[in-house]
């Protein structure tokens, strides 16, 4: 909460009682349709390199959403953890460098990501019924909105929801030592 406060203050952002959604990296291109609707939900936003989208909708409405633009590398850094300490939630894109992908748990920070890579082997769909689960999955670009719904609708659960969340997302196991088992039992398959 205090991380969420400081960087509202920071980015100029309204202190107003909504989920804050982190983007800290490029986000693919989507359909018009899908990118308006996904600006319209009750949340805010704080970007960093997230893509057009987004800086439009900051340049718009100022105090749902930010893009700062840091001057430097160490400067871009600093903010991405930032954002990521601060958010509820974080929009993450596939990328082909796995240890990137899921950092926010680190943070206690659920992840909504594409169903590929690190994301479909370690991580599980919330369900705020049975406070299992540690993000929000899509398989297709279209299935965001969804993805961002089952968001909203889990942080609108209340406080003991998003207590339930974060600490599904600490007690993520993110060594490279299950990394490494899966990949010696591919190994073995393949060999047999």
């Amino acid at each position: 909460a205090a991380a969420k406060a400081a960087l509202r203050t920071e980015l100029g952002l309204k202190d107003v009682d909504l989920p804050l959604l982190g983007v800290v990296s490029k986000i693919p291109s989507l359909p018009r349709a899908i990118a308006e609707e996904m600006l319209s939900l009750p949340l805010q936003i704080a970007g960093i390199d997230a893509g057009s989208h987004i800086e439009a909708l900051a340049s718009r409405s100022p105090q749902s959403a930010a893009c700062p633009r840091p001057v430097s590398d160490y400067e871009r850094r600093q903010l991405r953890h930032r954002i990521v300490a601060a958010a509820d939630f974080v929009l993450m894109p596939a990328t082909n460098v796995a240890s990137s992908q899921l950092f926010p748990c680190r943070y206690g920070t659920a992840v909504i990501a594409p169903k590929r890579g690190e994301f479909a082997e370690r991580l599980s769909n919330f369900d705020s019924r049975t406070s299992t689960g540690t993000g929000f999955l899509y398989q297709e670009d279209h299935e965001l909105i969804n993805a961002l719904r089952q968001a909203l609708s889990a942080w609108q659960h209340g406080e003991e929801t998003r207590a339930a969340m974060i600490k599904r997302c600490l007690e993520l196991d993110l060594s490279w030592e299950t990394v490494a088992l899966r990949f010696d039992e591919l190994v073995q398959a393949a060999r047999a």
